[in-house]
């Protein structure tokens, strides 16, 4: 894929975006908002339960944190992506978010969605351990792992949630496969996709994280058409 292509990819992002922009940046705010909500309530048990900087009280927050993702956040961010998938014909995303939490349909994202959320848990725990043991031998490990999983998650699981967006009633080793299928041979064309929104990336460093309210749907928009390239040339 050329440097053409990708901006192509990137105008028909921004184009999508500015259908629905100001109702995904909230949408996203809200996202963001709640993902620092598992912290103060794994804290808060934590101190309940006098456990408060013990290792059993940092297994609590990654708990609640990894149940919140998994039960909340990932099918709130399931639900975005479908409404940017219907952004292709539609001009409305309206109620998109909790596209999701229909009766029919929760738990089968729940279940797709379960291999994706366990591996931050992993990760997290491999912290823990890192951070409650006496002689530092899992530092170098935990910093690998946790590179490694970056990489894995925006190289090879990036369309994940894209998937489970458009098929409520995938497995989630099928999605998992699915999205290796797609990335496999086009994983430097996703690198040069990523670095296409450097400027975006510098300005949320810039404003200290602000820009992030604006960036991530626009981002997401331009991941989003990338997805439905990489799947019409499959076919």
């Amino acid at each position: 894929m050329d440097s053409g292509k990708i901006a192509q990819i990137k105008g028909e992002g921004e184009l999508r975006f500015a259908k629905a922009n100001m109702t995904l940046i909230g949408y996203y705010a809200v996202i963001l908002i709640l993902s620092f909500v598992p912290t103060g309530v794994g804290a808060a048990l934590g101190r309940f339960a006098f456990l408060e900087g013990s290792f059993f009280g940092s297994l609590i927050k990654i708990s609640v944190q990894g149940l919140v993702s998994l039960f909340v956040i990932g099918p709130l961010t399931v639900g975005i992506k479908r409404g940017m998938l219907d952004l292709k014909e539609s001009d409305d995303v309206t109620g998109c978010l909790f596209y999701a939490f229909d009766g029919s349909r929760y738990m089968n994202i729940v279940r797709g969605l379960v291999l994706y959320s366990l591996i931050g848990v992993v990760v997290a725990v491999l912290n823990c351990i890192d951070e409650f043991t006496q002689i530092r031998i899992l530092y170098v490990p935990v910093i690998l792992t946790s590179f490694g999983v970056a990489l894995l998650q925006m190289f090879v699981l990036t369309f994940v949630e894209h998937i489970v967006a458009e098929d409520n009633t995938i497995s989630p080793v099928a999605a998992f496969n699915k999205s290796i299928e797609l990335t496999n041979g086009h994983r430097k064309d996703l690198w040069n996709f990523f670095l296409a929104y450097l400027k975006e990336i510098l300005i949320c460093v810039v404003t200290c994280g602000l820009g992030l309210f604006y960036f991530v749907p626009k981002f997401q928009c331009g991941l989003t058409c990338f997805y439905e390239h990489l799947k019409e040339n499959e076919a």
